[in-house]
């Protein structure tokens, strides 16, 4: 019966091949792709921190009791470039914190990645080392028979993890793959005699891929696509952005049988260096199982005096460098 009850935990929590529940996801995906890619670290030679705040399935209810609550994914990251014995580097980090129902996890991770350029584009090649914390509250799981577990017990693990990827962008298109969980890392919570297939962290492949048209003087249209799969399974987000004055934008997305989001944007500033925007999903899949919305925002901000490759403008009352 233990074992039974702790197999079926381990399937609710995610730990399975269900690609939905394997790592956060999200729907600004076409702004953070170094997550899906750790070649496209600093790819464009900017210093930046980006912040994504996700607040999934507003206003869910558990179906037990009072304990659990909606998803929420709190995300934070720092680019740079790096300049090596002139070789152009992108150097990262980031740092992931994500919570549904009795799970908390926390990821932080480190990305360097060499960018060679060529004659109508750039090669980038990425790595990802990187350490998952998994805490399991044992005090929100329903069992069967509550003597099996103690559930005054909060479980926690710490494992490594690395990423790899590679990528070609070019003025109007870019193209990049990411193999995530190349360490297979697994947690068991303390319980070694759970199935070892049940709380393996599997590898995902993942492809990404943007375009951009210039439909006008004033707007651009910027498709773009997610997919992702661990060979059990597949999912994949499209989605499509109209950006005006390369300053406002709005677009709408499609997550493979889950949510239609809409997205709104603005970029601040002469420079645009401060870019805020918000996303809506309205979920078409399984409604009776979950609530109908949820929410995410998105901030963005280049460092104008940490960017390496970009040359500052001087203005004087006569010239302009």
């Amino acid at each position: 019966m233990r074992k039974l009850i702790l197999l079926m935990g381990f399937l609710y929590l995610g730990l399975s091949t269900s690609m939905a529940q394997q790592d956060p996801v999200f729907s600004h995906f076409m702004f953070n792709p170094y997550y899906n890619s750790p070649a496209l670290t600093a790819f464009d030679g900017l210093s930046s921190i980006s912040l994504i705040s996700r607040n999934q399935w507003t206003g869910y209810d558990p179906s037990f009791e009072s304990e659990g609550g909606a998803p929420t994914t709190q995300f934070f990251n720092y680019t740079a470039p790096l300049h090596y014995k002139k070789a152009p580097m992108g150097i990262g980090g980031t740092f992931i914190y994500d919570q549904f129902g009795p799970r908390q996890d926390v990821y932080v991770q480190m990305s360097l990645s060499y960018h060679l350029d060529m004659p109508r584009g750039r090669f980038s090649l990425g790595l990802r080392p990187s350490v998952s914390r998994r805490v399991l509250d044992y005090s929100k799981l329903v069992t069967v028979d509550p003597t099996d577990l103690d559930q005054t017990q909060v479980q926690s693990q710490m494992m490594p993890d690395l990423a790899a990827g590679l990528a070609y962008s070019s003025h109007d298109y870019m193209i990049a793959f990411g193999i995530d969980h190349l360490l297979t890392p697994s947690f068991d919570f303390g319980y070694g005699e759970a199935p070892t297939q049940s709380n393996r962290q599997e590898m995902v492949y993942s492809l990404y891929a943007t375009y951009s048209y210039l439909m006008s003087e004033y707007v651009e249209l910027k498709p773009a696509i997610l997919a992702r799969t661990n060979i059990s399974g597949f999912s994949y987000d499209i989605s499509v952005r109209a950006v005006y004055m390369t300053k406002v934008w709005a677009g709408l997305s499609y997550r493979d049988s889950e949510a239609i989001t809409v997205l709104l944007g603005y970029s601040f500033f002469g420079d645009k260096s401060l870019s805020l925007g918000y996303s809506f999903d309205y979920i078409v899949n399984d409604r009776e199982y979950k609530q109908s919305t949820s929410h995410e925002l998105y901030v963005h901000y280049n460092l104008p005096t940490l960017n390496g490759r970009t040359k500052k403008i001087i203005r004087t009352p006569r010239f302009r460098f």
